[in-house]
């Protein structure tokens, strides 16, 4: 900047670069680059990095009986780390792509190298009018 430059240009720059300078900052500590959960290309699920895996073959009903929608699949435990607890949730979609809501299911206890066949119930009055469904989160301990 030149001698002729007004003071408030230069404190313009100088508050336009703290902001950014600030926002990169941001994006960099609180944002989270590294999702816990991504979908693979062959359809299954790895977590944390693929020492946890949902198989491609998870499947979802709506059975007339007990008027309850199932999702059903494997997690598998591909380290030689003991969870003692986890935690699904899958969000259910209508014909629409409108959400219905969450189902969830828990599990204690799933030992190295063990898998898991999970079966979640979602038995709310709009079980029949599930189209699709997607995992939204998972809580391991």
């Amino acid at each position: 900047m030149g001698k002729n430059t007004p003071s408030w240009l230069k404190v313009l720059i100088i508050g336009l670069t703290i902001l950014v300078y600030g926002l990169f900052i941001s994006i960099i500590f609180f944002s989270d680059f590294d999702p816990m959960f991504k979908k693979n290309r062959n359809g299954s699920i790895s977590i944390n990095d693929g020492e946890l895996m949902i198989q491609k073959d998870i499947d979802g009903y709506y059975e007339e009986g007990d008027k309850t929608f199932y999702i059903l699949g494997t997690l598998t435990n591909n380290t030689s780390n003991y969870y003692d607890y986890i935690e699904l949730e899958y969000i259910v979609y209508d014909e629409e792509g409108n959400i219905l809501g969450n189902a969830s299911t828990t599990l204690n206890q799933l030992k190295k190298g063990k898998s898991w066949r999970f079966k979640i119930a979602y038995d709310e009055i709009d079980a029949k009018e599930i189209s699709s469904f997607e995992l939204s989160d998972i809580n391991i301990d």
